[in-house]
């Protein structure tokens, strides 16, 4: 179907009302009062959010418009705050730290109220505006910090184009395409909404790698420490994270999972000996859930990620069986290794050609007589060196295998496995 003849599309062109009611009824950018789909009317509430059960809340109609308009590369500007609504990637901490940030609170509530869909739908209407406006309730004030807006659009009916939009008289229907959209999240932060923007397989494995590169630590019982290979530790307290408090359960989880060896989480049998379900098991299991969920939107807002909300963080440990798990980063060094982290890189670098001296020279004759004490020094200095980005995976086989010494291939790689749980 082209774009002329699509009347009934999710990207039909809504009909905009009067500049000064689309100020009122809808944040100030060309939101309707109604919309039509299917030939049903679904009316909006005087915020601009439509009601509880409208349609353009309802997934059916959600993934039609996605659909269309990845296919098209764009999307109206309200039916955006719908998706980003309906939506479970944004947690109540991100939002109101984006309605604290651009400065709705100057002329909404203090506080955003996402209760429910619509109403965050609303609360997106709000955000949405200000960036692409830089108003907010219609109004431009001078107390707003200056920002960089969003490209927006008008749509052209006849040629199915997008065209420039005039700000200044806000007439019409405001689209943003998708590309831009991405381009602007990313850059401020924000997490991409799942259900518009789908990520690839080879991102979502450049993120896996990412995140299993990462070192994760307690710093206290409000603070932990992540650091990237080759660089200083970053301190992040649970706020920064998106947790109400230490005292928040999924955030002690995260916090006793760090805290003790071997850092796995352990469920409790799904049911009980008398067949019935165990509660226990399915109030830890959603802490769990939680916990990845807040986890996920942390790395994707940190490090521009864009991993979906339904990846998990989390690997089942297999020599344990169903119900314990652990996370795919790196956990906190054990005390053996303490002494080789505190080694600047030469000195680190000198210690490995020393202890590979006298590994390589203490197998002289017999190649099975494994020297075990030697050996776990240079493992032990090998996985510093790499975590810390001194020295690579390919280059540590090649130092430690120069004689292809099968046996202390398997060793070693046996023992990386159950020692770093970030192996896959």
């Amino acid at each position: 179907m082209s774009d002329k003849t699509s009347q009934n599309s999710a990207l039909k062109p809504l009909n905009p009302s009067s500049a000064a009611e689309r100020h009122e009824d809808s944040g100030g950018y060309g939101g309707p009062e109604t919309i039509t789909i299917d030939g049903k009317e679904h009316i909006f509430t005087p915020d601009g959010s439509c009601g509880e059960n409208a349609t353009c809340l309802k997934p059916e109609w959600q993934k039609e418009c996605c659909e269309e308009a990845k296919r098209k590369g764009f999307i109206g500007l309200d039916h955006l705050a719908y998706i980003l609504g309906a939506d479970d990637e944004y947690t109540e901490e991100e939002i109101l730290r984006l309605w604290k940030k651009y400065q709705i609170d100057i002329r909404r509530s203090a506080k955003p109220d996402v209760s429910t869909v619509a109403k965050s739908a609303a609360v997106w209407q709000a955000l949405l505006e200000r960036w692409a406006f830089g108003t907010v309730a219609g109004v431009q004030s001078k107390s707003f910090n200056e920002i960089r807006y969003l490209p927006i659009y008008a749509y052209d009916p006849e040629t199915g184009e997008l065209k420039e939009y005039d700000r200044k008289a806000k007439r019409g229907v405001a689209y943003v395409k998708l590309d831009d959209v991405k381009r602007y999240f990313s850059v401020y932060r924000i997490p991409l909404p799942n259900t518009l923007f789908v990520v690839s397989t080879s991102d979502i494995e450049k993120a896996e790698e990412f995140i299993k590169g990462l070192r994760v630590e307690v710093e206290n019982d409000s603070e932990i420490t992540i650091q990237e290979p080759g660089k200083p530790a970053a301190h992040y307290h649970y706020g920064n994270m998106g947790f109400r408090s230490e005292k928040d359960q999924i955030w002690k989880l995260l916090i006793d999972t760090l805290k003790n060896p071997p850092h796995l989480i352990k469920l409790p049998p799904r049911k009980l000996s008398n067949g019935e379900p165990n509660r226990d098991y399915d109030n830890r299991q959603k802490r769990l859930s939680h916990l990845n969920k807040k986890l996920i939107s942390f790395f994707n807002k940190n490090y521009s990620l864009g991993l979906p909300n339904n990846y998990k963080l989390y690997r089942k440990y297999e020599p344990e069986g169903y119900g314990t798990y652990y996370f795919i980063f790196k956990r906190p060094w054990p005390v053996a290794m303490s002494r080789f982290d505190r080694m600047d890189r030469e000195t680190l670098l000198k210690k490995i050609n020393m202890l590979l001296e006298q590994w390589h020279n203490s197998k002289e004759g017999d190649q099975s007589d494994l020297n075990a004490n030697l050996f776990l020094e240079l493992k032990e200095a090998f996985s510093v060196a790499k975590e810390k980005g001194y020295i690579t995976e390919e280059e540590t086989e090649e130092l430690l295998y120069q004689e292809k010494d099968t046996a202390v291939r398997e060793v070693y790689r046996e023992d990386q496995t159950k020692w770093d749980f970030s192996a896959s």
